[in-house]
């Protein structure tokens, strides 16, 4: 188990963007790049219905807002 993702189908249809409603990434399973795993499934699934962007929104006391991010 390396997190949750829930994804909100309805929410930015009407926008075409398709919506995270949640994702969690469990502590021993962050620096792993399962995030982008998770996110990489839900960018498939909302392309399969036709969905050309992503939104989410990151909490303000979310440690990874202010983290920086390497590729």
């Amino acid at each position: 188990f390396a997190g949750i993702l829930a994804l909100d189908e309805r929410h930015g249809r009407a926008a075409g963007r398709g919506w995270i409603s949640f994702c969690y990434i469990t502590p021993e399973s962050r620096g792993l790049r399962c995030g982008i795993q998770l996110i990489g499934a839900a960018a498939a699934r909302y392309k399969a219905l036709g969905r050309k962007a992503l939104a989410l929104t990151v909490a303000p006391n979310n440690p990874a807002r202010s983290t920086p991010r390497t590729t």
